[in-house]
C-alpha cells in the first residue's frame, strides 16, 4: 500500500488517548462523508489509519483543517519503502535513554550500509520519548 492513499492518526496527540481517539474518529468521519475508505486500527502502537480508495479522497483529509477541543487533528502520510531498503525496529528502549540508543544502533549499523532515519516516539514540543508498550 503506498503512501499516497494511506495517513495515520496517532493518538498521542490526544491528552485522553484512548477515548480522544475514538471521538477524533467520529469527527474525521464527518468531514469524509460520501468518501469510501477502510479505518486500520494499530492497538500496539495506538495509531489509527486511513487507507482511501483514491488519492484525491486521501487529498481531502490532508487538506481540511478538522479539530477536536479547538485542536487541530495532526495526520502523517505513510512511506511506501524501496526494495532495497530494511527497516530494523527495535521494540522498546525502556532500559535505556533515548541518546545512548540511538549511539548503539549506529554503532552497530554504520558498518553495513547508510542510515537514512531513526525515529521514535515522542511528545510533542518536548524531549520526551515514549518506549513502545
Amino acid at each position: 500500500m503506498g503512501s499516497d492513499r494511506k495517513f495515520g492518526m496517532s493518538w498521542v496527540q490526544f491528552k485522553d488517548e484512548g477515548h480522544g481517539a475514538v471521538e477524533a474518529l467520529e469527527i474525521v468521519s464527518k468531514h469524509l462523508v460520501g468518501t469510501y475508505y477502510t479505518i486500520q486500527e494499530d492497538f500496539r502502537n495506538r495509531v489509527t489509519y486511513y487507507i482511501f480508495h483514491k488519492v484525491s479522497d486521501a487529498e481531502k483529509l490532508i487538506k481540511n483543517f478538522i479539530c477536536r477541543q479547538g485542536i487541530k487533528i495532526e495526520f502523517y502520510q505513510t512511506v511506501k519503502f524501496e526494495e532495497d531498503i530494511t527497516i530494523i525496529n527495535i521494540p522498546n528502549f525502556k532500559d535505556v535513554d533515548i541518546i545512548t540508543m540511538i549511539d548503539i544502533i549506529k554503532s552497530q549499523l554504520e558498518n553495513c550500509g547508510e542510515i537514512k532515519d531513526i525515529s521514535a516516539l515522542a511528545r510533542k514540543g518536548t524531549g520526551e520519548f515514549l518506549p513502545s508498550v
